[in-house]
């Protein structure tokens, strides 16, 4: 089914709680639909997706709730977790079924597993009929990170979706040049401007964090009209025009030497992989100053596993 599809039996002015099933796939996705009164854009909330990223699962059940359908003008689907098994099974980033990372799948084949079954749907059968994107996200088990967002780098995408995020409250707004995730291929190649918003980190689900996601969601509403109200634009957050992400080269044992919201400069070392004879295998260096976005604190690692993310300063701060 089609993004409308999923609204044709909604009358004007209101909202359910549903289940939408995908063909192939024996799980259904929990979700909530609003139909405003008035016409408007049509908007896609998601979570869940890296389903040991808890804040934005509860934010989208609180915001489902609070919203007003009379007040809306147009449509919003909130699916509240993209991937129910790995939720159950406390997976982290992967869909047990396969052990695929969603984020990194975009926009796959709907014959495929479990999560290109779930991808597909969501590329194919939602995106097209969408005018903006908005995937919640946290730092998992094996990951601090400090509040940041993504938005899509490149063509009109970049410029309505920088926009939209100059309204929330977070400090580092990051371009991001991805291709294979939701809210990249959205905006990098389908054109469709969105955000990609992480609060959190480690795991937890503290009330503070779903509070401010919760507010996220509704500013973001507001800010694309869907919602009345008036905003202000924030002026303290600085904008990264390029970051770096460092992944494990082996199989060893890690060890950072850096903090989330840490400032670094070049040629700092930021960590290092060892084995167990205490030899290093793999040194991080810094590419330029910057900020630390997100590291692993955890030891274990394997190849292509995340290290440490740092937005780049250098001559590229707003």
């Amino acid at each position: 089914m089609k993004y409308s599809d999923y609204f044709k039996d909604l009358s004007a002015g209101s909202k359910k709680q549903t289940e939408i099933v995908i063909n192939g796939y024996t799980d259904t996705l929990p979700a909530t639909l609003i139909r405003g009164r008035e016409n408007g854009k049509s908007i896609l909330i998601t979570t869940g997706m890296h389903s040991g990223e808890y804040p934005g699962i509860p934010a989208t059940l609180t915001a489902a709730e609070r919203i007003d359908p009379e007040k809306v003008s147009g449509r919003i689907m909130m699916i509240h977790c993209l991937n129910p098994s790995g939720f159950r099974e406390r997976t982290d980033n992967y869909v047990p079924e396969d052990g695929k990372n969603m984020n990194r799948i975009f926009p796959s084949d709907n014959t495929g597993t479990p999560a290109d079954r779930i991808v597909s749907f969501v590329s194919k059968e939602l995106l097209p009929e969408t005018d903006f994107v908005l995937d919640l996200h946290s730092g998992g088990q094996s990951e601090r990170l400090t509040d940041h967002l993504y938005f899509p780098a490149e063509g009109q995408a970049a410029e309505e979706s920088l926009k939209t995020a100059s309204f929330l409250n977070f400090p580092y707004l990051t371009a991001s040049y991805s291709r294979g995730g939701e809210v990249g291929y959205a905006g990098n190649i389908l054109g469709i401007p969105g955000l990609l918003l992480e609060r959190g980190h480690s795991g937890y689900c503290l009330p503070e964090w779903t509070e401010n996601m919760t507010e996220d969601i509704l500013t973001v509403l507001t800010a694309l009209g869907v919602l009345p109200g008036t905003l202000r634009q924030n002026q303290s957050h600085t904008v990264f025009r390029k970051a770096v992400y460092a992944e494990s080269d082996t199989e060893g044992l890690w060890y950072p030497y850096i903090q989330e919201n840490e400032n670094v400069r070049r040629g700092q070392i930021l960590g290092e992989v060892r084995n167990f004879r205490n030899e290093i295998l793999q040194t991080v260096s810094a590419e330029g100053d910057g900020i630390v976005l997100y590291f692993t604190p955890g030891l274990s690692v394997r190849p292509g596993w995340p290290l440490v993310a740092y937005g780049l300063s250098e001559k590229l701060t707003e």
